[in-house]
């Protein structure tokens, strides 16, 4: 039981650093929030007052995980207290977003996720040869 659920918190961690992932490669985070946001503007289509927003709360998460994957915390709690700040991050964006547009969004999650999934598998294949 102990494992699904490492796993389970494991899988969701991954999830949310997809939005994260930009944040590795650029020490600041007011060009991994542009970079973001313009990958979604591309990719969603937003108007310029969507994409304020979505900026602003691009910029606040990525502060927040930064500050999580700083601190002294436990991979769980991490890992819990970084799926919270995704789901916030969700729900702050939804009503900003046309039907389409967040369909659009969860498919772009699903495709990071994915591609991260395939990443971690290649990873671990090549550790074991």
């Amino acid at each position: 039981m102990t494992k699904f659920i490492a796993k389970k918190l494991y899988f969701i961690l991954l999830v949310t650093l997809t939005f994260t992932a930009c944040a590795t490669a650029q020490d600041n985070i007011g060009e991994a929030a542009t970079a973001l946001t313009d990958n979604m503007k591309t990719k969603l289509e937003l108007n310029e007052s969507q994409y304020k927003s979505i900026y602003t709360i691009n910029h606040d998460f990525l502060t927040q995980a930064k500050a999580l994957k700083n601190s002294g915390e436990g991979k769980l709690q991490k890992a819990k207290a970084l799926k919270a700040l995704g789901e916030t991050r969700d729900a702050k964006i939804k009503p900003l977003l046309s039907s389409t547009q967040y369909t659009a969004y969860l498919d772009m999650k699903k495709e990071n996720r994915e591609m991260i999934k395939t990443r971690m598998q290649e990873k671990k294949a090549a550790k074991k040869q």
